[in-house]
């Protein structure tokens, strides 16, 4: 779950919010085995944060073995703070799937 939301700030440049209202998956277990496997998805379908049926289908259309997981918070539970170098401003982001809140400074930091 961390991986999924650091990736959506890093990688496609959303604010540490808008990740966190993404749909996440993540490795699940092969069959009855203990051990994780990349083979094998669990995607999160909780009726707040979650993939729909249709996108499921182009996932498993495209050869993934996926399988839905709509329980809330399966996907861990993220809280954190991001800062913006640019305007000197922190903002919290709290999981919308799960309870808590974040919020940094109310005052930006000067350099």
């Amino acid at each position: 779950a961390i991986v999924n939301v650091i990736s959506r700030v890093i990688d496609f440049g959303l604010t540490l919010p808008n990740a966190l209202i993404e749909p996440r998956v993540a490795p699940d277990r092969a069959g009855s085995s203990r051990r994780y496997s990349p083979d094998f998805l669990s995607a999160e379908t909780s009726p707040n944060i979650g993939w729909s049926p249709h996108q499921l289908n182009q996932m498993r259309e495209l050869g993934l073995d996926i399988t839905a997981q709509p329980r809330s918070g399966a996907f861990g539970r993220i809280h954190g703070i991001q800062y913006d170098p640019l305007t000197g401003v922190f903002m919290g982001g709290a999981d919308p799937d799960w309870e808590g809140s974040a919020r940094g400074p109310t005052r930006p930091i000067s350099n």
